[in-house]
């Protein structure tokens, strides 16, 4: 059947009308799922959070607009500070399928296997964290990795993970004190030593490292140099758990 060439154009001027009113009804649902979104971020956010109006937020964003990988990590981090795991992993998961290369997606699902004890399956989570070499924050696999060898008692590869963290993060005193206390379980003194040495000089007002060199020196048998470190603690948090704990130190004559 031919078709008058009058009717043929208006037959793809109503198709093309179509095609522009779905996209604009598109671009509408993307903008109020934005909106939506920097919502709920303002209720999570707010100096009072409001976990219950972000979750609403969040949901109506992902509602609105199921592409939306952000939207979808927010609600996921809010499952999460509920404890509702299975939701939240879902969610995670889902932002995972928009995005595969979502790294701070596969970092908290990472976190969420972790908190369930399913430490196989974190471990996967923060290596395809890794992955991606645009990742602005590889320290925080490394780190969560190496906390769950550790807490195996696979003290080499906590090491390695630990080590990898400080190599981002050169300044980090807190890691620092972690390799420390990694190379005491491997029986490597020296090394604990010196890594407790540093990371005091880096973190020269923290009691909690003071504290943990302290308690290295005590281990060992140097009482001088233990009562130096706790003396410290208690003149840089005099009111602290640490200082009272550092006080009874002092005052045993063992």
């Amino acid at each position: 059947m031919n078709i008058p060439l009058k009717g043929f154009f208006c037959i793809c001027l109503v198709f093309l009308l179509v095609g522009c009113g779905f996209k604009e009804a598109r671009i509408k649902k993307e903008k109020e799922s934005e909106a939506s979104y920097k919502l709920g971020l303002a209720y999570l956010n707010d100096s009072n959070p409001n976990m219950q109006k972000a979750l609403i937020e969040f949901a109506k964003s992902v509602e609105m607009n199921p592409k939306n990988k952000e939207a979808r990590y927010a609600l996921g981090h809010v499952y999460a500070q509920r404890q509702d795991y299975a939701k939240a992993i879902s969610e995670l998961q889902s932002a995972i399928n928009i995005d595969p290369n979502y790294s701070e997606a596969h970092n908290y699902l990472g976190k969420c296997y972790e908190a369930l004890g399913q430490y196989t399956e974190a471990i996967s989570s923060y290596q395809m964290a890794l992955k991606n070499i645009q990742y602005l924050t590889p320290q925080l696999p490394h780190w969560n990795m190496g906390m769950i060898y550790f807490k195996q008692k696979q003290y080499d590869k906590a090491l390695e993970a630990f080590q990898q963290t400080r190599r981002i993060e050169p300044a980090n005193g807190d890691v620092l004190a972690k390799i420390a206390e990694t190379y005491i379980e491997k029986g490597e003194t020296d090394n604990a030593l010196s890594s407790f040495k540093e990371a005091v000089t880096l973190l020269p007002n923290d009691p909690i490292v003071h504290n943990r060199l302290a308690l290295f020196y005590l281990e060992k048998g140097s009482r001088a140099l233990a009562a130096e470190a706790f003396n410290k603690v208690i003149s840089l948090a005099p009111d602290s758990i640490e200082a009272e704990a550092a006080k009874k130190h002092l005052e045993d004559p063992k």
